[in-house]
This record gives C-alpha cells, structure tokens and sequence, in this order.
C-alpha cells in the first residue's frame, strides 16, 4: 500500500492556499479604481466698485410724532349670554330646544325641578364641538363647563332652579339640546 508522506500533504496544501491568495490578488486588481472629480473652475468675479457720495443732500426723515394716549378700553374675551326658560308642556317629562350658537358663546336656560329627580341633558350639533355646563342658583356645578361634556345624566340634589348652559365651539353652530326630568313616582306602602 502507498502512503502519502506529510511533506507531499502540506505540498497540496500550500499549493491551494497560493492558488487562493493569487485569485484574490488578481480579483483585487480587476476592482475598478474610484477616480477624483476634476477640479472645477470659479468664474472669475471682478471685485465690487465703490461709486464716491453724490452731492446732492439727503432729505432729513420726518421728526416723529407722538400719538397721545386713548381712553378706549381693550375688548374684553366675555361671550356674549343669551337666555330661555325650558318649560315643559303639561304631561309631559321632556323637553326640546333648537338654536344657533356663535363661537365662545354661552346660551343659558333655566329648568326648575326638584329633589331627587334624574334630570337627562342631549346635546348634539353637526361638529360635535357645542358643549353643556349645568349650575346651581349659588353657583355651585354640577357639570362644569371645562369639561365639554355633550351628555349628562344626575339624580338633582334640591328643589331650586337650575341654570343649563350651551357654550358654542370654534365656530357658529347650530344645536339640539334635549332635556328630561323623570317625574318621581311614590307607591303606597
């Protein structure tokens, strides 16, 4: 039997590793070679020329003129209020008023109803950007404005006369407020 000797193993060996590095070499060189760009000319920009002073004066500026002050007030941002009373037919548990609403303006309606009634409010307008508030007769809210609220529905805490509110969005909008007052109902014991 023949053996290969380990000299004629590494022989093969080198030879393929020299084979290898001359491919590569040969592949390297084969690689386009990036070129510089050419250097570009400036046009040549003669240098500015300065023209002497005319002779003739320059008018003086009008001296300035003080505007004295005025009394008129700055406008103020209040919006304009308009009012109703919601009242309901006799009957009747609801209530439904249609209006236009100018952009910040606040339409405020009265409702009288009492103690423990569920008082339901719907407000819908075409932009969705009318919103409610509802106010007690001491200010107090019990749905404040901030909150832009379109639907509310609370058990009322007193008897009195609250004061429903529709605050007008960013631009004029027409509106549909619909109220509800469900009418107490006490059973024999």
């Amino acid at each position: 039997m023949l053996t290969k000797h380990p000299i004629s193993r590494t022989k093969s060996w080198s030879i393929f590793i020299s084979l290898l590095v001359a491919g590569l070499l040969l592949a390297g060189c084969s690689l386009p070679i990036s070129t510089l760009p050419a250097p570009t000319l400036l046009p040549f920009i003669p240098s500015p020329t300065l023209i002497p002073p005319s002779p003739t004066p320059v008018p003086p500026l009008a001296a300035p003129t003080s505007i004295p002050p005025t009394a008129t007030p700055l406008p103020t941002l209040t919006p304009a209020t308009a009012s109703g009373n919601i009242v309901f037919a006799t009957g009747t548990t609801a209530g439904v008023v249609q209006g236009t609403v100018q952009p910040g303006q606040v339409v405020a309606y009265t409702l009288s109803a009492g103690q423990s009634q569920p008082l339901i409010l719907i407000l819908e307008s075409p932009h969705k950007d009318v919103t409610l508030g509802v106010l007690e007769p001491n200010g107090n809210k019990l749905l404040d404005p901030a909150k832009k609220w379109t639907r509310l529905q609370w058990l009322l805490p007193r008897t009195e006369v609250y004061t429903i509110q529709v605050i007008g969005g960013p631009m004029v909008e027409n509106y549909t407020l619909t109220v509800k007052v469900a009418q107490l109902v006490n059973f024999a014991s």
